[in-house]
């Protein structure tokens, strides 16, 4: 299960290639959301890796300043929709303080618990009110009724994310979705059990294997696939043929 894999080898670049081969054979214009955007590293490589495909970007974040420099970062991708969102999509509507590292006001070092930043970063620990939303209600009001692929890493919480998308997912609305689940997990007391306990009904689970650069498919859940080391996983809805 690729225990120690650093972040650099979570072959997120990889799956791009194989979500491009997906939209192409299936002729699929997808619609995506990156949730946090941060400056917009995540955005390059789809435009770089889903290469001839019509696409719809959403690119969430919620730092002023790592929103400005996310929007300088794009102004470079021709011919691309894309849409910027200065906000978190989470919880229910409303504004709440974020903790980040001094160092880190442009970086994806940040938390809503203070304690993901003090333990393990040494700068002095900053913060600043931001908005939140749920993804619900975004696409509700945005009358969004389909995403194709929901990319999350918003350090911990993610399970919170996909908790107020509940209707979305009711709806089968969501084909792919893909997160990271981390150190940060442990301030959120989040566990890949919960994660197989909401989607086993309606998606298959995988783990991105760095080693054969493939999906490893999780049949049942085992105690021992617990781990907080830079993991990426991929939840696929058993309707869409994505690996056929």
């Amino acid at each position: 299960m690729n225990y120690g894999v650093w972040w650099t080898q979570n072959w997120e670049s990889w799956f791009l290639k194989l979500l491009n081969v997906y939209c192409k054979r299936n002729n699929i214009h997808p619609i995506i959301f990156d949730v946090w955007a941060n400056i917009g590293q995540y955005v390059h490589e789809v435009s770089r890796y889903l290469v001839g495909t019509e696409k719809q970007m959403y690119c969430f974040e919620p730092m002023k300043k790592t929103f400005e420099l996310l929007n300088q970062n794009l102004s470079d991708i021709p011919n691309e929709d894309i849409t910027t969102v200065n906000v978190w999509l989470w919880s229910e509507e409303k504004s709440i303080p974020l903790f980040f590292s001094e160092s880190d006001n442009a970086d994806s070092c940040a938390s809503v618990h203070e304690d993901n930043i003090s333990t393990f970063v040494s700068q002095k620990v900053k913060k600043e009110t931001i908005d939140i939303t749920t993804l619900d209600l975004f696409c509700s009001t945005h009358a969004i009724t389909h995403i194709d692929f929901l990319k999350i890493d918003i350090e911990g919480y993610e399970m919170d994310c996909l908790h107020w998308a509940k209707e979305m997912i009711k709806k089968w609305a969501i084909d792919i979705i893909q997160l990271e689940h981390n150190r940060c997990a442990i301030a959120s007391k989040t566990f890949l059990k919960d994660y197989r306990d909401l989607f086993s009904s309606q998606y298959d689970f995988y783990r991105q294997l760095s080693w054969n650069h493939w999906l490893y498919k999780i049949d049942a859940y085992d105690i021992y696939l617990e781990n907080f080391t830079y993991m990426n996983y991929v939840f696929i809805r058993k309707t869409v043929p994505f690996l056929s």
